[in-house]
């Protein structure tokens, strides 16, 4: 898989066009419960399109990931380690911390909840069940349940602060609040998403205000028992308060016009820009095999095998395997050591402790190299560490040839930009003397860049 570092970079950019697409075509309309499900749809989005072949609606690949496999050799080798401390895992350290940080607070926000409700006692007001807490709270919502002080409150807010809150808890909209929060833990980094937080409640509030006046209150009696509420006691920020902040963009948007449904075309607008976005930053599933399979060329021991020139070659599975104990004794495979066919019993005889590493290669690529031996399951090759040694000898003679010019030495490839490499070509012994001269003695790698 691609590194986490760029799956986080995508997911964050993507919030980022879904924050900016709302906050410039949709926050002054009145869809307030398609603006929630905007945020909700694109946020889970956000989320999953980094592994979404995305790319695809808009061409079509040009380099199967098979043939790209196909002209990879056979061979195992040990990966070059890695120093922990790299500048990717302090980032990843400072992204946890931080947003264990968050976590922990809402945990401590969620204990608060509990404690209210220990707090308080279950009553009747008219057809609206609630929890009278004991003591002075900012009226909520949270779930299935309505927290306040009813001594707190005169009977014309009570009936304001019910039909209200009641809105609340049948739309469900403590979730909107809950997963918005978990995002900002995971995500707490990306200003965008602090934006998008304090749009969600915001959204709620309009929306729940709408519905309110859609049931035929008065909406300058609502809006008027709205400043005259007491706003003393504790409050959540977890919750669906019964939210005084937000008050005069509140009365605003209840006073607004409603929305035209040409406004409508505003969402068959953005749908195509956040689909266009999510491509263009896409790592679709060929792309990450082909960038694995470059790191794999650029920093581990080619074992510099032939392959016919210009052979169309089918996919196969390859896979590495670190004992012999992996291997299926019931298929009926080809065996190689060190590029020589040996029979199953010849190679199962063979030590351990000399063995480099082993490979195992599905039938398909039987037809690349070994067409006399199609009737077999595949192949299992292993590799002598006599072999490996000579294997690194000869890869640090061989010519490489990047669009047509010849390099020598390894170092032009390791300055390359996997994704800006279109194939490779492998070529050794008669085929690549008989194309480049004594400069292919010890091999060739054709490498064409997709410029």
């Amino acid at each position: 898989m691609y590194s986490l570092l760029a799956y986080i970079i995508q997911v964050n950019i993507l919030l980022a066009v879904i924050y900016l697409g709302y906050y410039g075509l949709l926050k002054r309309l009145t869809f307030y419960r398609l603006n929630r499900g905007f945020f909700l749809i694109g946020a889970v989005f956000s989320f999953a399109y980094p592994f979404l072949d995305i790319k695809s609606l808009f061409r079509k690949h040009v380099e199967p990931v098979g043939k790209w496999l196909g002209y990879l050799p056979d061979f195992y080798t040990q990966q070059v380690g890695k120093s922990a401390y790299t500048l990717e895992n302090v980032i990843y350290s400072c992204i946890v911390i931080v947003g264990l940080w968050f976590a922990v607070r809402l945990c401590l926000q969620l204990l608060s909840l509990l404690r209210i409700h220990i707090y308080s006692r279950k009553a009747i007001w008219k057809t609206y069940w609630y929890q009278n807490v004991l003591f002075p709270i900012v009226p909520f919502s949270f779930l299935n349940k309505i927290y306040l002080h009813k001594e707190q409150h005169q009977e014309p807010e009570l009936y304001n602060i019910f039909k209200h809150e009641d809105i609340h808890v049948k739309g469900i909209h403590s979730m909107d609040i809950l997963m918005f929060e978990i995002l900002l833990i995971v995500c707490w980094y990306n200003p965008f998403v602090w934006l998008m937080r304090r749009a969600v409640r915001q959204n709620l509030e309009y929306l729940t205000d709408q519905q309110v006046l859609n049931k035929g209150v008065d909406r300058q009696t609502y809006q008027y028992s709205l400043l005259n509420i007491s706003k003393q006691g504790a409050s959540l920020g977890v919750s669906n308060q019964f939210n005084f902040k937000f008050l005069k963009k509140r009365i605003m948007m209840m006073n607004k016009k409603k929305s035209s449904k040409l406004q409508l075309s505003k969402y068959a607008f953005l749908l195509p820009i956040v689909i266009f976005s999510a491509g263009a930053f896409t790592i679709s599933k060929a792309d990450e095999k082909i960038t694995e399979t470059t790191e794999v060329v650029r920093e581990k021991q080619l074992d510099i095998t032939t392959r016919p020139d210009t052979t169309k070659t089918p996919p196969f599975e390859a896979k590495f395997l670190k004992s012999k104990s992996e291997i299926d004794q019931t298929q009926d495979y080809l065996y190689l050591y060190d590029r020589k066919v040996l029979s199953k019993d010849d190679f199962f005889q063979i030590d351990d402790s000399e063995l480099y590493g082993m490979m195992f290669s599905s039938k398909g690529a039987l037809k690349v190299r070994y067409a006399d031996y199609n009737d077999k399951d595949g192949i299992i090759s292993a590799y002598s560490k006599e072999e490996r040694d000579r294997q690194q000898e000869q890869r640090a003679k061989a010519l490489y040839v990047i669009d047509g010019v010849m390099q020598e030495g390894k170092e032009s490839m390791d300055a390359l930009d996997p994704n800006e490499i279109e194939s490779i070509d492998v070529l050794k012994d008669k085929t690549a003397t008989e194309r480049y001269g004594d400069k292919g003695k010890y091999g060739v790698i054709i490498i064409t860049t997709k410029k």
